[in-house]
């Protein structure tokens, strides 16, 4: 890399760190109180630094939420994802911010290496690269926390750079490997962006053997045989890179509610075809998934591509997927939608407009275009349509942007639409013209690029403090479990306890919030706390309306089946009537109960059906850590553990493996004989050794394939 990416390298790290704001902070929508960085990414970041400090283990099973849930086979546990170790090496919130900035500088970096692979000159190189990082969608997401789809989305330029490259016949094996690697991280870093980016990655290579065969570089049959060849082999490698996280996850998807999603499940959010007023009028602090605008001046060099023939000719592939990636994010919008959304793969995927991801992308590599061809267009005799297009744009934007501001709440986006794409197109007008020379029009599009992108982007976003200081439930219930070995479990209809704050005060939780957990689990926790989804629910209990403070204030809840769960305190912003639970504090924002009916964290009772602990045979908790269990228990009986069953779990009485029971269709547990015993629950997953067994068979197929190339060539 010389000089000069190196300085280009440094401005998109500054412009997305200039837009974070708050290194030291987390990132919240602009208008909202929710985001999965702090629901999800904090406490997962930090059970597992806690994990290899107190345990000295990777954590393979999540025991503070769900009453435990699969951490390894979680992709949101982002385990296997090598940068992420970057994370878990610095405190947070400063490992997660900071990677996600180097990711998103990375990303821009991407696009400005494909765009200069492509043959476009550096300065429209550069501008891609500026219209990705400042993309007000990527700043959507990160407000709405989902760090690991800006992180796979930023992988994605690489991901078709490496394809370039290696399509040439003068590829080494190296580079024709690399493309294979990018899959298989994009798949780690967040597998649900896996479909939309392989989708891209494979077309993109089809469009490349389809140059082949138009230069005549070889013989087609040749050139397709070799394509596809070179493509299998490129996805099955990518799939075993990924074979860790792929292999628990097929797993745990097939026990999980994830399992049972329907079209509509699927469809969810789709985005609304009003919306796409969105590409020329920014919604300020807008919901992420709807978020279209993507910038005036991209789009006033899309229009110009568009009119002119010999731009859109060259721009077809970038053009087609841009208007793909609008009409995929319709979803339920889209006639046939619910059909598609029942395809395998495409079944377990949810919220159609995060495709949006990839209009940015083709946006990006059409700026490139046409900054490129711009002096062609400026010089050349069939400049009408481009002038034709971009007045009757300026006037539309105009007249729309007058007509709705006055009928609007919030009129800023509708007003700074119009300002906007008169600006950007007066500039291409002028060009058009010669009234302005090429280098000063490309300066004033870039200050007005910058200006339009860095201020929408960052209306997108705050930076706040995880409320770290505990209010009064927090402190009442970490009063009564202090030195306590196993503390019970909580409980919250009304998410009282937010899942950050119980992560940061050491609080395990009976409900959580997690794309995937167990069906079991969701069955039994329905009949609990008498929340029955309308339909797939990404947090327990569900929320119907998702009001959290009044959602489920009806609900019948079973202090008994609770109790069975080690739940011995239950918080709720609402009083609740039940006969086992002890209010032990009140005001008016909360409610805390401790469960008379509670269970302790293991005990022994006779059966394999949920029913009352035999008082005389204690059940002592030596260790209780992600990946291992140990009790002290007295026999003869069955000893239940009031954690979920799921595979990989084993049972060892005394140094002997022993059988796992289900009790009461859940939880685990296992026969004793009479006596004293020494009882562990190890967890294993066979599984993740296979996958890490997979990842290895590629590193010896590549170092093969070097020393075998490097001896041919001697």
């Amino acid at each position: 890399m010389n000089k000069r990416w190196l300085v280009y390298s440094g401005v998109l790290t500054m412009l997305s760190w200039f837009l974070f704001s708050g290194i030291g902070r987390y990132p919240y929508p602009a208008n909202g109180e929710f985001s999965d960085y702090a629901i999800t990414h904090l406490p997962n970041l930090l059970y597992t630094q806690n994990s290899i400090e107190t345990w000295a283990e990777v954590p393979l099973w999540n025991t503070a939420i769900l009453s435990g849930n699969p951490y390894a086979a979680d992709p949101l546990s982002s385990l296997w994802y090598p940068p992420y170790w970057l994370a878990v090496l610095l405190p947070a919130p400063y490992g997660l911010n900071i990677l996600t900035i180097i990711h998103v500088a990375a990303g821009g970096l991407g696009i400005a290496f494909l765009a200069e692979a492509l043959g476009y000159r550096r300065l429209a190189a550069y501008a891609a690269g500026i219209v990705f990082v400042l993309m007000p969608k990527l700043y959507a997401h990160l407000g709405a926390g989902h760090i690991t789809l800006i992180w796979a989305v930023c992988l994605t330029p690489w991901l078709l750079f490496l394809e370039h490259r290696s399509s040439h016949a003068t590829s080494s094996f190296f580079s024709r490997f690399l493309p294979a690697l990018a899959a298989g991280w994009i798949l780690l870093a967040d597998v649900r962006w896996g479909v939309w980016s392989w989708l891209l990655w494979w077309s993109f290579a089809f469009s490349q053997v389809l140059m082949a065969v138009k230069s005549k570089r070889s013989k087609p049959g040749t050139i397709l045989r070799h394509g596809l060849f070179l493509k299998a082999k490129q996805s099955a490698a990518a799939i075993l890179i990924a074979a860790p996280l792929l292999l628990p996850l097929l797993q745990f998807i097939r026990l999980s509610t994830r399992n049972s999603l329907t079209p509509a499940d699927s469809l969810v959010l789709s985005l609304p075809p009003e919306s796409f007023f969105g590409l020329v009028f920014p919604n300020f602090g807008g919901s992420a998934e709807w978020i279209t605008y993507f910038g005036l001046v991209p789009v006033t060099l899309l229009l110009v591509v568009v009119a002119e023939k010999r731009l859109r000719s060259k721009a077809a592939f970038w053009i087609i997927w841009f208007v793909l990636s609008l009409l995929i994010s319709l979803g339920e919008f889209l006639p046939g939608a619910e059909w598609i959304a029942s395809l395998p793969v495409v079944s377990l995927l949810r919220v159609p407009p995060r495709a949006l991801f990839l209009a940015g992308i083709c946006l990006a590599i059409i700026t490139a275009r046409a900054i490129q061809d711009l002096p062609m267009v400026i010089e050349g005799n069939e400049k009408k349509p481009v002038r034709l297009v971009i007045t009757g744009f300026i006037a539309l934007s105009i007249v729309l942007g007058i007509l709705f501001s006055m009928n609007a709440e919030n009129p800023a986006g509708f007003i700074w639409g119009a300002v906007f794409s008169s600006l950007g197109g007066g500039v291409i007008l002028l060009l058009s013209y010669r009234k302005i020379s090429f280098r000063a029009g490309c300066i004033i599009l870039s200050i007005f690029l910058i200006t339009d992108l860095g201020f929408t982007s960052h209306s997108m976003l705050r930076f706040d403090e995880v409320p770290v200081g505990m209010n009064e439930t927090i402190e009442v219930i970490k009063a009564s479990i202090t030195g306590q070995d196993n503390p019970g479990r909580v409980y919250s209809p009304s998410y009282s306890i937010p899942q950050e704050i119980a992560a940061l005060s050491g609080i395990r939780l009976a409900g959580g919030v997690d794309p995937l957990h167990l069906a079991a689990y969701s069955a039994y926790m329905a009949d609990a706390t008498g929340v029955k989804p309308a339909g797939y629910s990404v947090t327990v209990p569900a929320f119907k309306t998702g009001n959290p403070a009044m959602d489920n204030r009806d609900a019948n809840l079973n202090d008994d089946m609770l109790g069975f769960l080690n739940v011995t305190y239950v918080a709720s912003a609402f009083p609740l009537e039940n006969s086992g639970l002890e209010l032990i504090q009140a005001n008016k924002d909360i409610y805390v109960y401790q469960n008379t009916k509670a269970f302790p964290a293991a005990w022994v009772q006779e059966g394999n059906e949920l029913g009352a602990r035999i008082e005389d045979k204690p059940a002592r908790m030596v260790q209780y850590s992600p990946n291992l269990v140990s009790i002290q228990a007295e026999g003869p009986g069955t000893l239940v553990l009031a954690d979920p069953m799921y595979p990989g779990w084993t049972a060892w009485v005394d140094g002997k493996k022993a059988t796992i029971t289900v009790v009461g269709g859940l939880l685990r547990g296992v026969a004793l004989v009479s006596g004293s015993h020494a009882v562990e629950f190890r967890f294993r997953s066979t599984l993740l050794y296979i996958g890490f067994a997979c990842q290895f068979l590629v590193l010896i197929w590549v170092i093969f394939n070097i020393l075998l190339k490097r001896r041919a060539a001697e």
